[in-house]
């Protein structure tokens, strides 16, 4: 991830500093390439491509997030990735649901940080 991933996208991304009363639109996305919380450890190094989803209620239950997180993992399996992983809140019992359906499972791993869940797929 740092040396692949992170380390080129630097130099493209303005880091938005430290200071997030001056954070603007993505800025916390931008933020977190410059201090990521935490390296991908080896129990995520199978599944190297991350995903994420957010979707308005309004906009849910349409089948715009299976049709997307389809077209996504085809064009990363396509571009090489062998996996991809993504973190969901463990209470969020529709969206574990929703992955699950697209085949992600749990990832138990001591080397994660506590109190969420990451969940993997093999493409």
């Amino acid at each position: 991830m740092e040396r692949d991933w992170l380390a080129k996208i630097r130099t493209r991304v303005k880091n938005p500093g430290d200071d997030e009363s001056h954070w603007t639109g993505s800025d916390w996305v931008r933020r977190l390439i410059h201090r990521p919380p935490y390296l991908y450890p080896p129990a995520l190094h199978p599944y190297p491509s991350h995903g994420h989803v957010d979707f308005l209620p309004e906009a849910r239950g349409l089948g715009w997030g299976r049709r997307g997180f389809e077209h996504l993992m085809q064009a990363l399996s396509d571009a090489g990735s062998p996996g991809m992983h993504l973190d969901v809140s463990p209470h969020n019992h529709s969206a574990i649901a929703f992955y699950e359906k697209l085949g992600f499972a749990p990832v138990n791993s001591d080397e994660l940080p506590p109190g969420g869940l990451t969940m993997a797929r093999r493409f």
